[in-house]
């Protein structure tokens, strides 16, 4: 399985998270505030 660092949880890094999600990759999503 491919795995995915995303790196901010704005709303582009959410957008990019999901549709990684989606494909069946594993995504790690890391977020400086912790309100997401």
């Amino acid at each position: 399985m491919t795995r995915v660092v995303v790196v901010g949880s704005g709303f582009g890094g959410l957008f990019a998270a999901k549709a990684l999600k989606r494909a069946d990759v594993e995504v790690t999503l890391i977020a400086q505030t912790g309100h997401h």
